[in-house]
């Protein structure tokens, strides 16, 4: 029986080096239920500059979660599908420039990166884990640094 690559820990169990090249399949931008993009007025407001036209979001305490795209002849938003920004026929999100701080940082949170099996998970959903340059444990921790709270 063939068994997945390990990836080096940290003393914490967070894992110290990975691989990681985006493909743009999208998959990332499909959510599962009650999964939610974070948003922050200042990102909302960059995406509605950006794109030229309102988005959905929708409240969530003090900040705003984006929706999935809603679906021809509905008139909310499913619970879970693909963002509303991506592009179904290019797979690509719509406002790349200014996506928001949780996109960007992706795969790189504290909830994917805390061990060795998160991240194997996760890469059972990104085809981009595991492939790329190796990134060291300094650059993994600079990375972590730019994720929003929460994610």
């Amino acid at each position: 029986m063939l068994s997945r690559p390990t990836t080096p820990t940290t003393n914490t169990g967070m894992i110290s080096q990975a691989r990681f090249e985006c493909t743009k399949c999208g998959d990332c931008c499909v959510f599962a239920p009650g999964e939610v993009v974070w948003v922050t007025a200042e990102e909302v407001a960059a995406i509605e500059r950006h794109l030229g036209h309102p988005i959905n979001t929708k409240p969530d305490g003090d900040r705003r979660s984006l929706v999935p795209a809603t679906l021809p002849g509905h008139a909310e938003p499913p619970d879970a599908g693909p963002c509303e920004l991506l592009d179904p026929q290019t797979k690509l999100c719509s406002a790349y420039p200014v996506r928001p701080a949780q996109c960007v940082s992706y795969p790189f949170w504290p909830s994917i990166l805390r061990s060795n099996a998160t991240w194997q998970l996760e890469a059972l959903r990104c085809e981009g884990i595991g492939r790329g340059e190796l990134i060291t444990e300094e650059q993994l921790l600079e990375r972590l640094k730019k994720a929003p709270p929460g994610v």
